[in-house]
Formats: C-alpha cells, structure tokens, sequence
C-alpha cells in the first residue's frame, strides 16, 4: 500500500507498506505480502510468511510457516514449499524452466 502525506498541501513524506493476510482457520500472526505482489485467493499461506514486492503466486500453492520470498518470485503449479525457507529474488518455482538445452 503507498501512502503520502501531506503538510499545507505539500508532499511531506511518502511510504509503500506492507499488506496482511489472515488465511482462513489461522492464528494470531499474519502473512505480510508487500502491495505489489499478486497471491491467488486459493493460495494458502502459513503464519509469519513474508511476501516481497513484484511476486506472483498461483492458485495451487502452499507456503509454509515462517517462509520468506524475497522480490520477484514465481510460485506456481502444484507446488508445496515447507517451513522457514528463504526463497531469493528472480526465483520461478513450480514453472518449466527457461532453457531446456542439456549441457553436454
């Protein structure tokens, strides 16, 4: 989410925040998914999991407890990742990949 502020109608500081996300049936501690990442609504994600900017998660995924996804990651598929991981930037789990060419 951005939000501005202003003073005497002047830009006096700006923010983009994180979102919260309670997936059904879960406890107290909420998903944070940054504004400009995009998460199917049938994607589960677990408490605690982080979700930076520019990631994509599809409808037939699940996030473990605790996960972190840095910036522009791809989840897909049918596709489980476990608890406590730390998923790095231009990742694309659950996709083919983008050369299929076997190394000789």
């Amino acid at each position: 989410m951005h939000c501005d502020a202003t003073v005497d109608g002047q830009l006096a500081a700006c923010a983009d925040m994180m979102c919260s996300y309670r997936s059904p049936n879960k406890g107290k501690n909420m998903a944070q998914i940054h504004p400009s990442s995009l998460v199917d609504p049938q994607a589960k994600l677990a408490e605690n999991v982080v979700v930076g900017p520019f990631c994509t998660i599809g409808p037939h995924v699940e996030v473990g407890e605790g996960t972190t996804l840095q910036s522009h990651i791809v989840l897909t598929g049918h596709t489980k990742i476990g608890k406590s991981n730390k998923i790095y930037a231009f990742a694309a789990i659950g996709i083919d990949p983008q050369d299929k060419k076997i190394p000789r």
